[in-house]
């Protein structure tokens, strides 16, 4: 091999390397946070279904953004004293919300590959896609997964945005800096009002996604878009452990 052979291979091999190095360190990146979220979440599903089984009520995990759009596992107990309504449930006193990585979302997975485009049409608004990205994962006083339609609530059970609790409030009152997340709208099942979002059943699946790949992705194809093409997978829950499984 001649000096000249030798420089064109190395100029070669460096010019991959430039290009390998800062491709194989977004996948790494991306899989490690990928794996802190689960790991993450593992923990607060564990610990939610403790305090199921020594409360003797149906406690979970509820996920959903901040104003900020960064997302977090808010432990809730199933409270409909406090909070006025049979599916109410409030956020656990004294337990802080927990902040997943910033780069991880997660959205609910009761949406089947054949219905992601029909979701498209639906999520067109930023409101709904929040809508599909808050979702809660219930344990019973048994300690198993159940299906439970749940109503996320201010503590105080209040209406009229006299509430002042710090984690779940009234729309007006999480953008006037009381609260952290929107609450669930207090009269109609069906439709997200302007006051919140809407109560649903609980889930026993759901996605967790790179927020800067979806936002890269318009919102009408979010779903067919990103989930679809990139065959994300979905994370199942052990009914028995309530620990996160792969199908």
């Amino acid at each position: 091999m001649t000096l000249t052979e030798l420089v064109v291979v190395v100029a070669v091999l460096a010019v991959l390397l430039g290009i390998s190095v800062p491709t194989a360190k977004k996948l790494m990146d991306s899989l490690e946070h990928s794996a802190g979220a689960r790991s993450l979440i593992n923990a607060a599903l564990t610990s939610a279904r403790a305090m199921a089984i020594s409360q003797n009520t149906p406690v979970g995990i509820r996920f959903q953004q901040d104003k900020k759009d960064d997302f977090y596992m808010i432990f809730i107990i199933h409270d409909p004293d406090k909070t006025n309504l049979a599916q109410g449930f409030m956020a656990i006193p004294n337990r802080k919300p927990i902040k997943l990585p910033e780069d991880i979302g997660v959205l609910e997975g009761t949406l089947r590959t054949e219905e992601l485009q029909v979701a498209d049409e639906q999520l067109n608004t930023d409101l709904r896609f929040l809508d599909k990205q808050t979702f809660s994962i219930v344990f019973s006083e048994q300690g198993r997964l159940i299906q439970f339609d749940v109503r996320v609530r201010n503590r105080d059970g209040k209406t009229d945005n006299s509430s002042r609790d710090p984690v779940f409030n009234s729309q007006v009152n999480v953008d006037n800096g009381i609260g952290m997340f929107y609450e669930d709208n207090q009269d109609n099942q069906d439709e997200i009002a302007t006051n919140g979002l809407k109560q649903e059943p609980s889930v026993h699946s759901f996605y967790i996604y790179d927020k800067k790949q979806m936002a890269q992705t318009p919102p009408t194809h979010r779903c067919s878009g990103y989930i679809k093409v990139k065959d994300l997978p979905k994370e199942f829950i052990n009914p028995y452990s309530g620990q996160l499984v792969k199908k």
